[in-house]
């Protein structure tokens, strides 16, 4: 794997793409002066989020030669590089942290999750 080396390789440049791309949307929504429940602005929201992948993908993609673009979406995609063992951890954590959420709505004077409502 050859990294080309250039001021574009170091963390200043993906901060600062990172920062650039989710700013320009996010502004936008905000200076559309529309509710964010609305189309247009959710969808600036949603690509201000995406950021950081979408600049990991140009920095990576300018950076490297073919073979660390190849071993990058290898990275991204495959599943078996993470242990049964993981997939349970994680699993876990999810329902400890929604069950958390839960306990605190119901804590806290909620009503709890209902089936079927969503927030």
């Amino acid at each position: 794997m050859n990294v080309h080396s250039s001021k574009l390789s170091g963390p200043w440049a993906f901060f600062a793409l990172t920062f650039g791309w989710t700013w320009l949307f996010w502004i936008a929504a905000a200076l559309s002066g529309m509710n964010v429940d609305k189309f247009p602005v959710q969808s600036l929201i949603y690509l201000g989020g995406i950021g950081q992948f979408v600049s990991a993908i140009v920095l990576t993609r300018i950076t490297h030669d073919r073979e660390a673009w190849h071993d990058y979406w290898l990275r991204v995609f495959d599943l078996r590089r993470i242990s049964a063992g993981w997939y349970a951890v994680i699993l876990l954590i999810f329902l400890l942290l929604t069950a958390f959420a839960v306990l605190l709505d119901v804590l806290f004077g909620g009503s709890g999750a209902k089936k079927g409502e969503v927030a």
